[in-house]
């Protein structure tokens, strides 16, 4: 939305619709869905949402076994700030989730593994523990059910 009103698509040549303008979708979504443009919300601030991060469910046993193994990765965190990041992708529902939010997936640690074989190492040893690791790129990915302990394995330093 410009600031005159008018309704505009960023961006190039990509879609159809990019950098063109929507002289209608205003008047139309104000008429006919209820859409109130003017209505603003301010996102949550870190402070806002870190009580709402549930505590880190350790599987022990598992991060024990990484220790003894020779600690096969870059970085193991805990921190609720990046496990906050690693906690959602890039779909606008769960950025709105997030904008309100609304927590439906926080991992329990994010390990940032170094090399491909710290990777086969890592998912090796979470098939004798009670976890689920969820390969972690560029935060696309899918929704998951929190059912049991679940760790991201961040592909940054691969």
């Amino acid at each position: 939305m410009r600031k005159d009103g008018e309704a505009y698509v960023n961006g190039t040549d990509r879609y159809i619709l990019s950098s063109k303008q929507l002289p209608d979708f205003r008047d139309y979504f104000e008429k006919y869905v209820g859409l109130d443009v003017e209505h603003k919300v301010d996102p949550q601030t870190f402070a806002e949402m870190k009580p709402k991060i549930p505590k880190s469910k350790i599987c022990q046993e598992f991060i024990d076994e990484l220790y003894k193994m020779g600690k096969p990765y870059k970085h193991l965190t805990f921190d609720d700030e990046c496990r906050l990041l690693h906690g959602h992708g890039h779909s606008c529902q769960e950025l709105m989730n997030l904008r309100y939010g609304e927590l439906y997936r926080v991992p329990d640690v994010v390990i940032y593994p170094s090399s491909h074989s710290d990777v086969e190492k890592i998912v090796k040893l979470s098939q004798k523990h009670p976890i689920v690791i969820i390969p972690y790129g560029g935060g696309t990915t899918g929704k998951l059910i929190r059912k049991r302990n679940f760790f991201f394995l961040n592909k940054f330093f691969l």
